[in-house]
């Protein structure tokens, strides 16, 4: 266990000089601190300064009528601070931080990465929320420069792609629109009066129709559009109309609530934010319909890295939504530093239990166990094959844009938007009872060059933990 160096989680503390922020001064003079007290001012330093400040010596003191002090009395002898013990493995967290970057830095030489924002990494124990690494970078697109941006995974939101499915096709069998023995569904495509015809990567007619386990394995948006029409119900003739209900967004967030999508997760930092809503209706006040089409398939709606990660422990775990935390316990230091006594213990805790049979979830665990293991040639993550335990997940991409707002004001310089992707993976392993959850995140990826660099870190987070952890699977 251990304490990282890496000051974006860790938080900063103000100086002696600065003292106590401004913007909580009285807050922090009414719970008996000084002017020129040292404080946490971000993160967990912020988050835990009630159990981190310790407490001051207190002395009597005894004067002459001179003012010259005559006996000085410990009252009360002060105590250190509490020393906070973290979920963090700081082996494997070190080689997950310098695989992210090195894997950053090959595309980014690929020119796979020249608009990109930065990545993403988390590892978690699934069946508690305990964090066991987490590495965030924050490219400088304009510079160049890249910089350790670990809160990320908790501050920034991107729309994630088909890496969300698994969340909409068990909001397909709770429903009960599908069931886990009659789930096929046509592969027909999707045609709306004045947009382009929605679709999957593949061709159209590929396939006539698809179970949900195949849709899942070769990631077909077709599938998730045709599951939402009749979950929602919706009247639809091709090219002339569709009609949907007012609430539909709601319902499919509802789902995605669920599993922690489009929430936040309540992990133990300050700052987290909930994502980013699509707009549901025009300024007409009418239902984007196409666009909850697009928020059945992870291409509408921006989440966190952290709710990705929270999602996927929940199907990993058979259905208990876990909150994600970093702070293990809390403990008290002796006076030589070499002793830690323990006063508060992390309990792990359940937020929802997601109301499916156990043959409901297995129709989303056999579809993420075929998109590594699957024979299918439209498979998405079969390079992940041979890694050892087997693992299970789902891949994503959704298209984004990098807008250089600079570029409109020069001469003779295109300001159009350049299309992106933004290219994700999540996934669990040993496939049979998983021990670790892993998400990764590539944003603003050039679409053309999207490559394999997320499996790449998949791969080698999913190697690592279980080498240092010497685990042999089933």
């Amino acid at each position: 266990q251990m304490c990282i160096r890496d000051r974006t989680i860790i938080g900063a503390v103000s100086s002696e000089k600065a003292g106590l922020p401004s913007e909580k001064l009285q807050y922090y003079l009414a719970q008996g601190y000084s002017r020129n007290d040292r404080v946490g001012t971000s993160y967990l330093e912020k988050e835990y300064e009630a159990l981190l400040k310790g407490s001051k010596t207190e002395s009597k003191l005894t004067t002459k009528s001179n003012g010259k002090v005559t006996q000085t009395k410990t009252v009360y002898k002060g105590q250190a601070g509490a020393s906070l013990i973290l979920t963090l493995d700081s082996k494997y967290q070190a080689k997950v931080q310098k695989k992210l970057k090195s894997v950053y830095s090959s595309a980014l030489s690929a020119g796979a990465a020249h608009y990109s924002s930065g990545a993403f990494a988390i590892a978690l124990d699934p069946n508690t929320g305990a964090i066991k690494a987490v590495a965030g970078l924050d490219h400088n697109v304009k510079t160049n420069k890249i910089t350790d941006d670990a809160l990320g995974i908790i501050n920034q939101s991107f729309v994630m792609g088909s890496v969300v499915k698994g969340a909409q096709v068990a909001g397909g069998l709770i429903n009960k629109v599908i069931t886990p023995s009659s789930n096929t569904l046509p592969d027909t495509p999707i045609y709306l009066p004045g947009t382009p015809v929605k679709k999957s990567v593949y061709p159209i007619g590929t396939f006539s129709s698809l179970d949900a386990e195949t849709a899942l394995e070769v990631s077909s948006n077709i599938y998730m559009m045709q599951l939402t029409l009749r979950w929602l119900n919706a009247k639809y003739t091709p090219k002339t109309y569709i009609h949907m209900p007012s609430d539909a967004f709601d319902i499919l967030r509802r789902n995605f609530a669920m599993f922690g999508l489009g929430q936040k997760t309540g992990i133990d930092l300050p700052g987290e934010i909930s994502g980013i809503q699509g707009k549901s209706y025009n300024s007409s006040g009418q239902l984007l319909s196409g666009s909850v089409l697009d928020e059945s398939y992870g291409n509408y709606d921006a989440y966190t890295p952290i709710q990705l990660a929270q999602y996927i422990s929940t199907i990993a775990n058979g259905g208990y939504r876990m909150q994600p935390y970093l702070v293990q316990s809390v403990g008290q230091t002796n006076s030589s530093g070499t002793k830690v006594s323990i006063n508060y213990s992390k309990t792990p805790n359940v937020q929802f239990r997601i109301p499916w049979t156990s043959s409901e979830l297995n129709v989303i665990k056999t579809g993420m166990y075929r998109v590594v293991h699957g024979t299918n040639a439209w498979g998405t993550a079969h390079t992940l094959k041979s890694v050892k335990p087997s693992i299970s997940g789902k891949t994503g991409t959704a298209q984004t844009f990098y807008y250089d707002a600079s570029a409109s004001k020069k001469k003779n310089s295109s300001s159009d938007p350049i299309e992106l992707i933004n290219a994700t993976f999540v996934g669990f392993a040993p496939s049979n009872k998983p021990k670790l959850a892993v998400v990764v995140v590539f944003p603003g990826l050039d679409p053309n060059l999207e490559g394999t660099y997320t499996l790449q870190v998949a791969k080698e987070m999913v190697e690592d933990y279980f080498k240092l952890n010497k685990y042999a699977e089933n």
